[in-house]
């Protein structure tokens, strides 16, 4: 035994991270169907001949404005209070002083937030059916290729905000001096879609010294059904001279919505055809190094999709103002005020047309690792390790919708008894969620096959420190 604790000691002290999109699935033996969204060059490697998928789901959500202690907090204690005799929502704390709920949301993320924030949340759903299929030649049945077919609906949401804003209007504009205040710094995404791909996996090379090497891709076809993106955004405001504030405005926003004229009916046809087209695919390696260490990597989410025809609107504006207060005169003093023509408002009305844009996938690199300690064989001869400890890498590489761009790591153990039960825990810093602690279970019944997991279950132990929530589930049959 002493000589597998080097191995284990390196994988913890990698203080590492969970999985981002709350996937388990490459770290459970018995799915790596749908693990293979992550780990391509995995599909087949649990599977005797064939693989059905039959539902499965996936929820994630996590931010760095507050934890979860914080906004419990704020949800439970906001009482009314009254100034000048109009109810107003205040926080009270226990020794009966109360702020107004704005200063208390305000003081949070200019004084407790990096500069940059973000909120980022999706679903993934796993809809009947998904098949993957092994081919095997040769007196000694060995692999030649394994082929899948795997689908699946995902909705993906985020938004990422400077905070010039909110620190202007907790300290007022003298506060930056001279320096511009950027008041509309966001970048504010959605997308909703399906991904219908095919999957192929297969042995690549296999040298003396006992390494293998294992490859994989799924190729997609990909059906929009909504869009929102934030092109660009950005409204900067100069305050240098008190008498006169300089607005700069410069902005687009993309939007593709199921509506087909002044009725705004759902067309017959949506859920069918969407509302745009695009490719995509993830690419993948396996390498057994060592008898009992094996490295994964792939790059996941390349592509995107083409939103465009009559159900997508574009809203742009840009313009310079310069602002010295609302003028106004009176002809007499009988008549209303005549005020200046020229407003804020008039000048920054966007602008509506209806060209094409694209939505880029949540492109990232994942890399991963795992270390099989105490070998077994089950009673049909196939070997598996009794415990196994993983680690993963993931670097997002744009803000899509759903994706964040902090890299982390997740360290797991799994334990595996025969084909009856794989289980584990995994832990980390980073990504979506910050600090947190996971779990996940899989059991095996004959051919059926059920799993759930979390990333993120230490919300209800320690939320003052945890910033984020997921659920992953899964139902399989496998031969």
């Amino acid at each position: 035994m002493k000589k597998h604790l080097l191995p284990i000691v390196l994988f913890c002290c990698a203080q590492s991270a969970l999985a981002q999109y709350g996937n388990q699935f490459q770290y459970n033996a018995f799915f790596k169907t749908s693990g293979a969204f992550d780990y391509p060059s995995e599909l087949g490697t649990d599977i005797r001949t064939l693989s059905v998928n039959l539902t499965g789901l996936n929820y994630y959500i996590g931010n760095s404005i507050a934890d979860v202690n914080w906004f419990y907090q704020v949800a439970t204690n906001v009482t009314t209070g009254k100034i000048d005799d109009d109810e107003v929502p205040v926080l009270r704390n226990a020794d009966g002083t109360a702020y107004l709920l704005p200063h208390v949301i305000l003081d949070q993320i200019v004084n407790n937030t990096p500069a940059t924030n973000f909120f980022v949340t999706g679903i993934t759903a796993y809809p009947p059916l998904a098949i993957a299929v092994k081919f095997k030649a040769g007196d000694d049945k060995k692999e030649i290729v394994t082929m899948g077919f795997n689908h699946r609906v995902k909705t993906g949401f985020s938004y990422y905000f400077g905070k010039d804003v909110f620190t202007m209007l907790y300290n007022g504009n003298a506060s930056f001096g001279d320096e511009p205040i950027d008041l509309l710094d966001l970048n504010v995404s959605f997308n909703a879609y399906s991904e219908w791909c095919l999957s192929t996996a297969f042995p690549l090379l296999s040298l003396s010294n006992g390494m293998k090497i294992r490859t994989g891709i799924n190729l997609k076809y990909l059906v929009g059904y909504a869009a929102l993106q934030t092109g660009k955004a950005n409204l900067s405001l100069n305050s240098a001279d008190p008498a006169v504030w300089d607005f700069n405005l410069d902005y687009l926003f993309d939007v593709a919505l199921p509506l087909t004229g002044e009725d705004d009916k759902i067309n017959a046809n949506y859920v069918r055809t969407g509302l745009g087209h695009g490719l995509g695919f993830d690419i993948g390696t396996s390498i057994q190094l060592v008898k009992h260490i094996k490295a994964f990597g792939a790059v996941n989410d390349i592509g995107n999709i083409h939103y465009g025809g009559g159900n997508v609107r574009n809203y742009s504006g840009t313009g310079q103002v310069s602002f010295d207060g609302v003028r106004m005169g009176f002809k007499d003093l009988d008549t209303k005020p005549d005020f200046n023509a020229d407003s804020l408002l008039a000048k920054y009305m966007p602008t509506e047309t209806q060209r094409d844009f694209f939505m880029q996938l949540p492109t990232r690199i994942t890399l991963g690792g795992s270390y099989g300690i105490s070998e077994k064989e089950t009673r049909k001869g196939e070997s598996y390790y009794r415990h196994t400890v993983h680690l993963t890498y993931i670097q997002g590489l744009n803000k899509a919708p759903g994706n964040s761009t902090r890299p982390f790591v997740n360290v797991a153990y799994a334990l595996r008894m025969g084909n009856l039960l794989s289980a584990g825990l995994n832990a980390g810093y980073g990504g979506v969620y910050g600090m947190n602690m996971g779990c996940f279970l899989g059991l095996r019944g004959g051919p059926l096959r059920f799993a759930l997991g979390s990333n993120a279950l230490l919300g209800v132990f320690a939320p003052q420190i945890v910033k984020g929530a997921d659920l992953s589930l899964n139902l399989s049959i496998g031969f």
